[in-house]
């Protein structure tokens, strides 16, 4: 699947959901406190948020979205399974540890 379907396909989902939700992008803009056009960029995927974390958790609450999802709506490339996550920063601070000399 190319990126252009994979926005398309992240946009229909996400339109789906605010349906659901009994909302409108002009509603949903308004409740994150942003512009409708930030909101429709953010569905195109022309951009991701730029934006304060409470927006972020906003769009997602207003949706129904966990945070991994948010995560992986925004950024589909980017590893959002915590454990997964938890294990990746056990295995940095393990080394990080062996490379610091012992005084």
């Amino acid at each position: 699947m190319n990126d252009e379907s994979e926005r398309q396909q992240r946009k229909i989902k996400i339109m789906k959901r605010l349906k659901e939700a009994g909302l409108t992008q002009k509603q949903l803009s308004e409740f994150v406190g942003v512009e409708r056009e930030t909101i429709n960029a953010w569905l195109s995927g022309r951009t991701t948020p730029r934006t304060e974390p409470i927006k972020i958790f906003k769009f997602a609450l207003a949706l129904g979205y966990s945070h991994e999802e948010t995560v992986a709506f925004f950024h589909p490339n980017e590893e959002t399974d915590p454990l997964a996550l938890r294990q990746d920063l056990s295995r940095l601070q393990q080394s990080k540890r062996q490379a610091t000399p012992k005084t």
